[in-house]
């Protein structure tokens, strides 16, 4: 945070520095994963991983101690450890775990359609085998596809933070209201158009 100050980085800029490292993370995974793999390559994108977190935990903590005051500022730092550490946890194993299992499956039916018993007994091989070195590299396909979706979503999100940093565009995007102005907003729609509905189930006395 010294150097952030130094450097004058705002916060939105620190978040575009995180992701950028999470985005270089996936996209080592993306293009460097595959069937027997030599472990010490994928180092360097953990790396930016460990990296992307420390700066974006670190940036969190600190708009934190700016916005709560310090009576409320360890209950805050609890309820953020919680959603960070417990939620975001078991969400990112369900969808990992869930695009692993869909993806993994969608794979080998692509891959294995013209796998029939026509063109395997036209040209017979060992299944066994086969199925030893397909196995795995449906594995490494679909890590690429999950990846690739990580990929997309960690670069989109820095380049929305590095826009926003610059302070036309903020300015310019029209802001969302607050939610007491949109509940305001909502009523008096609402009251509109129940008057609408009113008037006409009322019959019109003219016509009686």
């Amino acid at each position: 945070m010294v150097m952030a100050k130094k450097w004058q980085f705002n916060v939105y800029k620190l978040i575009a520095i995180g992701l950028l490292g999470i985005t270089l993370y996936a996209a080592g995974f993306y293009f460097l994963v595959a069937d027997h793999i030599n472990i010490e390559v994928l180092r360097l994108p953990l790396v930016f991983r460990g990296f992307g977190y420390a700066i974006l935990s670190i940036t969190f903590l600190w708009s934190l101690h700016e916005i709560m005051t310090f009576e409320h500022f360890f209950q805050s730092l609890s309820i953020f450890n919680f959603m960070h550490m417990y939620i975001r946890g078991v969400i990112g194993c369900a969808l990992y775990s869930w695009g692993l299992r869909y993806y993994m499956a969608d794979n080998i039916i692509r891959y294995t359609a013209y796998l029939d018993m026509p063109a395997f007994t036209s040209a017979p091989f060992n299944i066994g085998e086969w199925m030893e070195s397909f196995i795995p590299s449906m594995m490494a396909v679909t890590i690429k596809q999950l990846y690739g979706w990580v990929l997309y979503i960690a670069g989109f999100l820095t380049i929305a933070f590095l826009l926003w940093d610059i302070p036309t565009i903020r300015r310019g995007i029209r802001r969302f209201p607050t939610w007491p102005v949109m509940g305001a907003r909502l009523l008096k729609r609402s009251i509109r158009l129940n008057k609408n509905i009113q008037g006409l189930a009322t019959p019109n006395s003219s016509l009686v």
